[in-house]
């Protein structure tokens, strides 16, 4: 059997509050395999963002570690925590974060200035993610001129232009409508299925549940399913 992709032990989080120290997260464990479709679910404040920003590297754990192909997130200098995650993870954020200055095209090539292969293959790699998110005739809009599902379909296409092996996703349609978060979720299940690639979305919302192959459950801090 093929050893977990990312792996969490004993990871602890706490924030200090002026004199007071406040846990978000107590001693999470958990292995995550590539293919899996994960719901992080809970209350408000129970930890998911937290435990999806500790998990995606984006924070670091007050205790514990999280391990990624078996490397050892904690381990490493910034730098090289930085470039190992730029070429394994993407990220799609609910505040979508697009340069508004810059066309979808160029929103989407963004992560590919760090990857050394010439600017056609930049822009035919963008123009192929954007056409997967249905979104082929839109490559020259900049986000203002985009509704707010298509600005979600353009983060997605920028989180996977990189082809990672994790996305990340924290509330990915939390300033969607119903009928535009179920399609963003159903191009996230279409990609997981053809990529293999382990996705893990952070939601409150029971519809969007519905779409994972897994749950995870926390309460104050905790995995309690």
């Amino acid at each position: 059997m093929a050893a977990p992709l990312l792996v969490a032990e004993n990871v602890s989080k706490t924030f200090r509050m002026g004199s007071v120290d406040v846990p978000a997260l107590r001693d999470v464990s958990v292995a995550l395999e590539a293919g899996e479709l994960v719901a992080l679910t809970g209350p408000s404040g129970s930890g998911k963002s937290t435990l999806l920003s500790i998990f995606s590297g984006l924070a670091r754990p007050t205790a514990g570690r999280v391990c990624i192909q078996g490397a050892d997130l904690s381990d490493m200098a910034e730098a090289e925590r930085s470039a190992f995650l730029a070429g394994t993870c993407g990220y799609i954020f609910q505040s979508f974060n697009l340069i508004d200055v810059l066309s979808a095209q160029e929103n989407v090539e963004l992560p590919l200035w760090e990857v050394p292969i010439s600017r056609s293959e930049r822009r035919a790699r963008a123009v192929e993610m954007l056409e997967k998110v249905g979104l082929g005739t839109r490559l020259n809009h900049r986000p203002a001129q985009l509704s707010g599902g298509q600005q979600q379909r353009v983060s997605i296409a920028r989180a996977l232009v990189r082809r990672p092996k994790i996305l990340f996703a924290d509330e990915p349609t939390a300033n969607l409508d119903a009928q535009a978060s179920e399609q963003i979720m159903a191009l996230i299940q279409e990609l997981n299925t053809a990529n293999a690639c382990l996705c893990i979305v952070s939601t409150h919302d029971p519809d969007i549940v519905a779409y994972t192959s897994r749950k995870i459950r926390l309460l104050d801090g905790r995995v309690v399913a």
